[in-house]
C-alpha cells in the first residue's frame, strides 16, 4: 500500500531515514550523525511541509520518497524529487516504480511542470531507474559529496510533466 505521509507517521519515517542514512550513506546528502541530531518533533514537521509518501508492507514502512516544491514564486512550476528510498528487503518489486507514479500524479495534481533530482554518480541502478521513469540527464555537479574522504558526482535530471 502506498500512501500520502503525515506527521503522525514521523517516528516510522525516522526509523527508515536512519536504516537508509546506515545502509547507504554516499546515496544522501545528510550523515547518520546529522539526522541523529534531529528531533522525532523536527522530522513531524518536515512531513507536513511538502508531500512525502509511504510504503508500506502491513503497517510497516518500506520505501519513501518526497516532493519538495520550489519556493520562488518565478520556480513554483518545479519541484525535486527527494530522500528516495526502499529497504532492501524490497527492491526489485517494483516498489520504488509506484511510489514514483504516486509521486508523479500528485506533482500534476499540485499544477506543477516540471520535476527535478539529484543522483550519485556512480549508481548505475539508480541512474537506469530515474531514466525508466522518464527523467534525462542534463548535467553533472563534479565532486559534489564527500563520504568518508571519496568525493562523489552527482548527476541533475530533469522530467517534464507536461505533453
Amino acid at each position: 500500500m502506498i500512501r500520502r505521509l503525515s506527521g503522525s507517521d514521523a517516528a516510522a519515517w525516522r526509523a527508515l531515514r536512519l536504516e537508509a542514512l546506515r545502509n547507504d550513506p554516499p546515496a544522501f546528502d545528510v550523515s547518520l550523525n546529522e539526522w541523529e541530531a534531529r528531533s522525532l518533533g523536527d522530522d513531524a514537521v518536515l512531513l507536513e511541509a511538502h508531500p512525502w509518501f509511504g510504503a508500506f508492507d502491513k503497517d510497516k514502512l518500506v520505501g519513501k520518497l518526497g516532493i519538495r516544491p520550489e519556493r520562488l514564486a518565478s520556480a513554483a512550476h518545479r519541484a525535486m524529487i527527494v530522500s528516495v528510498y526502499v529497504a532492501p528487503s524490497h527492491r526489485g518489486t517494483g516498489l520504488a516504480g509506484q511510489l514514483m507514479e504516486h509521486a508523479i500524479e500528485e506533482a500534476r495534481a499540485m499544477g506543477l511542470t516540471q520535476l527535478e533530482l539529484g543522483v550519485r554518480g556512480d549508481d548505475p541502478i539508480a541512474l537506469r531507474f530515474y531514466e525508466r521513469n522518464g527523467f534525462r540527464p542534463i548535467g553533472t555537479i563534479p565532486r559534489a559529496f564527500c563520504h568518508g574522504g571519496i568525493y562523489r558526482d552527482e548527476v541533475l535530471m530533469v522530467r517534464s510533466l507536461t505533453a
